[in-house]
C-alpha cells in the first residue's frame, strides 16, 4: 500500500483548509507547485546551461557529413526529495463540550497557517541567500535606497541586464519587494522624479509596474514570531528579488526553464495541507492533523537576481 493510501485523509477538513489562504503569503508566486507521482518523490533535475546559446553550423552540403555538436560536461544536477511535514493540534474533551465545530475549525486554521508560514520562510531563506546565486547575480547597493542619492531604478536595470545576459529574456519579469524595500522604493526621490509631470508624485503599485515594465510585483508582508525570544521578524526584510516568469501551469514540468518550484506529491498538491483526525489512546484528546508532502527546488539562480539589503 502506498503512503498516501495508508493515510485516512478527511476530505471535508482538507477542503476547508484550502480556503484559509492568507494574502500575506507570496511563496506560491515565486515557487509555483508542480505535482509528481508518489513513485517520483525523489529525483534529479539537470541544471540549465548556456550551451543552447552557442552558435553552431547546421547547414549540410550535398553528400556531406551531418554537422555534429560535441556535448559538454553537465553540471551536477539538482536533487530533490519530497518529505512529510506533519503538525497536529490537540483538542481536550473539556474544550470540545458544547463547541465542537468551533474548536475543530480553530484547530484546522492554526495548523494550516503554521504550515504555510513554514513554507513561506523556507522559500524566502533560499531566494534571499546570496551564496546560492551564480554568475554574480547578486549585489548590495553601494548607495542605499533610503538616502538622498539612492537610485532603485538604476539598480533594477542592472539586475534586468544581468538576467538578459544569462537567459536571453527580460520580458514579463517578476519582482519581489520586502516591506522595508517597498517603502524605500516608494519614497525615493529619483523614483518619484521618474513619474510623468502630469501625475501626482505618489508611487502606487500600478505606477511601479509602469516604471519597472512588469505586471508582476509581489510585496512580502509575512512575519513570524520567535518561539523562544518572542521577537517578531519580517520574512522578506529589505531585499529585492527579480526573476524570470514561470512556464504556464499546463506545460510546466520539473525540467522547465524556471527560477524555482514547490514539488508536491499528488494528493498533497493543493495549497493547504491534507487534514485528518485521530484520538489519544485514552480518547480524552482529539487531534486535527495537517500533512504536506513536498520539497523546494531552487531550479535556476541564474534566472534571477538578488538586490541584497537596499537600506
Amino acid at each position: 500500500m502506498s503512503k498516501a493510501a495508508s493515510l485516512r485523509i478527511n476530505p471535508v477538513w482538507t477542503n476547508y483548509a484550502q480556503g484559509l489562504a492568507n494574502t500575506r503569503y507570496i511563496s506560491n508566486s515565486i515557487f509555483p507547485a508542480i505535482a509528481v507521482d508518489e513513485s517520483d518523490t525523489h529525483g534529479k533535475i539537470p541544471v540549465v546551461s548556456e550551451e543552447n546559446f552557442e552558435l553552431s553550423e547546421s547547414r549540410r552540403s550535398p553528400h556531406g557529413d551531418t554537422p555534429k555538436i560535441n556535448g559538454k560536461p553537465l553540471k551536477p544536477p539538482i536533487e530533490y526529495g519530497c518529505d512529510f511535514d506533519v503538525l497536529a493540534y490537540g483538542i481536550d474533551f473539556t474544550e470540545r463540550k458544547g463547541k465542537v465545530i468551533d474548536m475543530y475549525r480553530h484547530a484546522a486554521w492554526v495548523v494550516t497557517e503554521k504550515i504555510r508560514l513554514r513554507r513561506e520562510l523556507a522559500i524566502a531563506q533560499l531566494v534571499r541567500n546570496a551564496s546560492l546565486y551564480t554568475d554574480s547575480n547578486t549585489a548590495s547597493p553601494s548607495v542605499k535606497w533610503n538616502t538622498a542619492n539612492g537610485d532603485p531604478l538604476a539598480d533594477y536595470d542592472a539586475a534586468v541586464s544581468k538576467i538578459l545576459d544569462n537567459t536571453g529574456q527580460d520580458d514579463n519579469l517578476h519582482v519581489v519587494f520586502g516591506p522595508q524595500a517597498w517603502r524605500s522604493f516608494k519614497g525615493n526621490a529619483k523614483v518619484r522624479a521618474a513619474l510623468s509631470d502630469t501625475q501626482a508624485r505618489v508611487v502606487t503599485l500600478d505606477k511601479a509596474k509602469e516604471l519597472l515594465e512588469t505586471q508582476n510585483i509581489h510585496i512580502g508582508k509575512a512575519w513570524y514570531k520567535d518561539p523562544i525570544t518572542g521577537v517578531r521578524h519580517n520574512i522578506w526584510a529589505d531585499d529585492v528579488i527579480v526573476y524570470c516568469d514561470h512556464p504556464p501551469a499546463d506545460v510546466r514540468t520539473l525540467y522547465s526553464h524556471a527560477f524555482g518550484f514547490n514539488v508536491r506529491v499528488r494528493g498533497f498538491d493543493r495549497d493547504g495541507p491534507a487534514m485528518d483526525q485521530y484520538k489519544s489512546e485514552d480518547g480524552l484528546v482529539e487531534y486535527m492533523r495537517g500533512y504536506t508532502w513536498e520539497d523546494l527546488v531552487f531550479h535556476g539562480s541564474r534566472l534571477g537576481y538578488l538586490i541584497d539589503g537596499v537600506n
